[in-house]
């Protein structure tokens, strides 16, 4: 059994050393191709990193909701958030994640449409 764990704990740790090291390469061109073009220093280039969260929504099920909560009257992120859980579409304890995708949403529509 342990014979199993450890061989697969190994291809794995291979996998992603190949991957790093790939990873590693392109940064190398980036940062020479950054120097040609006059940047001084591209290793004090902070690193971004972004979460990846599971979906809470399928896809265009946040903008329909966003939608029928706007028509309902709801004019800011904050009752469009308290619409969208009021309505069971989220639970009261992922408050936070829905008022950030609700803002990210209504951010996006409003630039599509020009308002912003």
């Amino acid at each position: 059994m342990s014979d199993h764990v450890i061989s697969g704990l190994v291809r794995k740790r291979a996998e992603l050393a190949g991957e790093l090291e790939r990873l590693r390469s392109q940064l190398l061109h980036i940062d020479a191709t950054l120097k040609i073009f006059g940047y001084k220093a591209p290793q004090n280039i902070k690193p971004h990193f972004t979460r990846k969260y599971a979906p809470m929504f399928k896809p265009g099920q946040l903008t329909a909701l966003v939608g029928e909560a706007e028509r309902s009257g709801c004019t800011d992120n904050v009752a469009v958030t308290n619409w969208i859980i009021m309505n069971g579409h989220a639970a009261q304890t992922d408050y936070e994640r829905v008022r950030d995708s609700v803002k990210t949403c209504r951010r996006r529509l409003n630039q599509r449409d020009g308002i912003e």
